[in-house]
């Protein structure tokens, strides 16, 4: 626990994978505090690899904070004062998706998903109200302000091919592509589009990329 102009919190983590003997069932998990409780951020993944339709979905709500510092004016006893304000933005990532896989053969599938998303954001300001003379601070003030929020829905459908060999810090033969398209629906309309090709030429004792 730590104190400040923004409270205490708690801090930490931890994450885990946990399956069958088999492999047939996965489940993923990764949960995060990083000060106060509504700031708490989860993501957890299930896969079904039992058949060879693979399926699973993924409930997620990921935060991310940072800070800055900036100077301006504000009213005090009627008159204007310089400021000093720390800044403390917020933007949450939330969303639940569901999605699956379908291998043509070891190296090569198919993969389709869909869900809907939510970005919203907000701040809290701590204020020092200054003396114009001396820049002593004469008062505190903590103002949370709302930002705003983006619902949209979700769609991705890509063709992988990976057949790399990995050696201790990357691939060294082999080749891996993919080709994805994924159209956005809702507050944000947009198609984002993935092509991309990578062929590992191994001259001993170099690879070529």
């Amino acid at each position: 626990s730590v104190g400040g102009p923004f409270g205490g919190g708690l801090y930490g983590g931890v994450a885990g994978i946990f399956s069958d003997v088999l492999g047939r069932h996965t489940v993923l998990g990764m949960v995060q505090a990083q000060g106060r409780v509504d700031e708490i951020g989860f993501a957890t993944q299930y896969l079904n690899a039992r058949e060879r339709w693979n399926y699973g979905g993924i409930p997620q709500r990921l935060p991310y904070i940072f800070g800055y510092y900036s100077m301006g004016t504000d009213s005090l006893d009627g008159a204007a004062v310089p400021t000093q304000d720390i800044i403390r933005v917020r933007q949450f990532d939330t969303g639940l998706q569901g999605y699956a896989q379908y291998p043509f053969s070891t190296a090569q599938r198919i993969e389709f998903s869909a869900g809907v998303r939510r970005m919203s954001t907000d701040a809290q300001i701590y204020r020092l109200l200054l003396d114009p003379q001396s820049y002593r601070p004469r008062e505190e003030r903590y103002v949370e302000v709302d930002g705003f929020g983006l619902n949209m829905a979700e769609m991705s459908a890509a063709l992988v091919y990976d057949n790399a060999v990995f050696n201790y810090t990357s691939p060294f033969a082999g080749q891996r592509y993919r080709l994805q398209v994924s159209p956005m629906f809702g507050d944000l309309q947009l198609v984002q589009t993935v092509a991309d090709f990578r062929k590992y030429i191994y001259v001993r004792p170099f690879t070529l990329a």
